[in-house]
């Protein structure tokens, strides 16, 4: 089991090797939950901590702290049932399809954002070849393709925060502790 931080919280970007030296969102969450210290904890569906990692490490110094408030639900969420990767890949691809430049980029991402919409309606049972391609496919070009997008904004911390807020809330379908907000739209 870990040991409690005893200062106060002050999320970080990157990896550390020790609590000592800092911890960013999924450190924190690995803290909370009592397992390894790690970025990568088993408690977290990988594809939700790729977001959580991407989110953490493009906010700004400033603003960072208020994922904490997202630690409690990444702590719990586990591996995501059949169609909440897809869920939650929807969500990112929704962010291309209405902030992206170029019209070809917008419609491209409109369509990878319906095809996603449409494996988690269909979706019977996840398997670990839809799981793996959610991950490292996909999935995981959407979660950076929409973090890259988002951080360019003015407003860039407070949509990235979303941008969390809302991959939980279409993983768990449910909504979740943290800003309670209209779900996000790129402006251009």
């Amino acid at each position: 089991m870990n040991a409690p931080l005893e200062a106060p919280l002050v999320l970080r970007r990157f990896a550390h090797l020790q609590p000592a030296d800092g911890v960013c969102l999924m450190e924190y969450v690995s803290l909370l939950a009592g397992v390894p210290f790690s970025d990568n904890p088993q408690c977290t569906d990988e594809l939700l901590g790729a977001v959580a990692r991407a989110v953490n490490d493009a906010m700004s110094d400033a603003a960072r702290s208020r994922l904490a408030a997202f630690a409690p639900a990444l702590a719990v969420v586990g591996r995501l049932g059949p169609g909440a990767a897809d869920r939650v890949e929807a969500v990112c691809w929704s962010i291309l399809a209405h902030g992206a430049p170029g019209r070809g980029v917008r419609r491209r991402a409109g369509r990878r954002r319906d095809a996603a919409r449409n494996r988690s309606l269909a979706c019977q049972a996840g398997g670990r070849w839809a799981h793996w391609m959610a991950l490292h496919g996909p999935g995981r070009r959407a979660v950076e393709a929409a973090v890259v997008q988002l951080a360019r904004r003015e407003d860039a911390d407070t949509a990235l925060e979303q941008l969390l807020a809302d991959c939980l809330q279409a993983a768990l379908a449910r909504p979740v502790a943290g800003p309670q907000r209209p779900p996000l739209r790129a402006t251009v």
